[in-house]
């Protein structure tokens, strides 16, 4: 079956078949490996649950530790996640003594911003 698979996905790739003895040789290493596919099946599965908790995660550190230091920061999408899950920016405007930073900046931001950290007035 496995021998099979890769016969398949070489035709695919337009590479020359393998010989008996290169398929005998690679049959014989990877056996004992395949015996471990439900292993992978697992991590890939639990990958695939907690990736976009943890890029959530890292993303909601990011506009904290920019909050923290007294900055303005958002969580804006620039794009359709439907391209890709990873289409939000971090936007962040320092303050600057003397100015209005606040309004402006608020008001730069796309109705879509969904998360404002303003990280308090210094």
């Amino acid at each position: 079956p496995f021998c099979e698979y890769v016969r398949q996905c070489l035709r695919q790739a337009g590479v020359a078949p393998l010989s008996e003895a290169e398929e005998a040789e690679v049959g014989s290493e990877l056996a004992p490996l395949l015996g471990q596919w439900r292993r992978v099946v697992v991590f890939f599965a639990l990958r695939a649950l907690l990736a976009p908790l943890w890029e959530a995660l890292l993303l909601l550190d990011r506009l904290l530790f920019l909050g923290e230091r007294g900055h303005l920061a958002a969580l804006v999408p620039l794009f359709d996640p439907a391209l890709s899950p990873r289409n939000y920016a971090v936007v962040g405007v320092r303050r600057l003594p003397g100015a209005d930073t606040d309004a402006a900046f608020v008001a730069a931001l796309p109705p879509e911003a969904v998360a404002i950290c303003d990280g308090g007035a210094h």
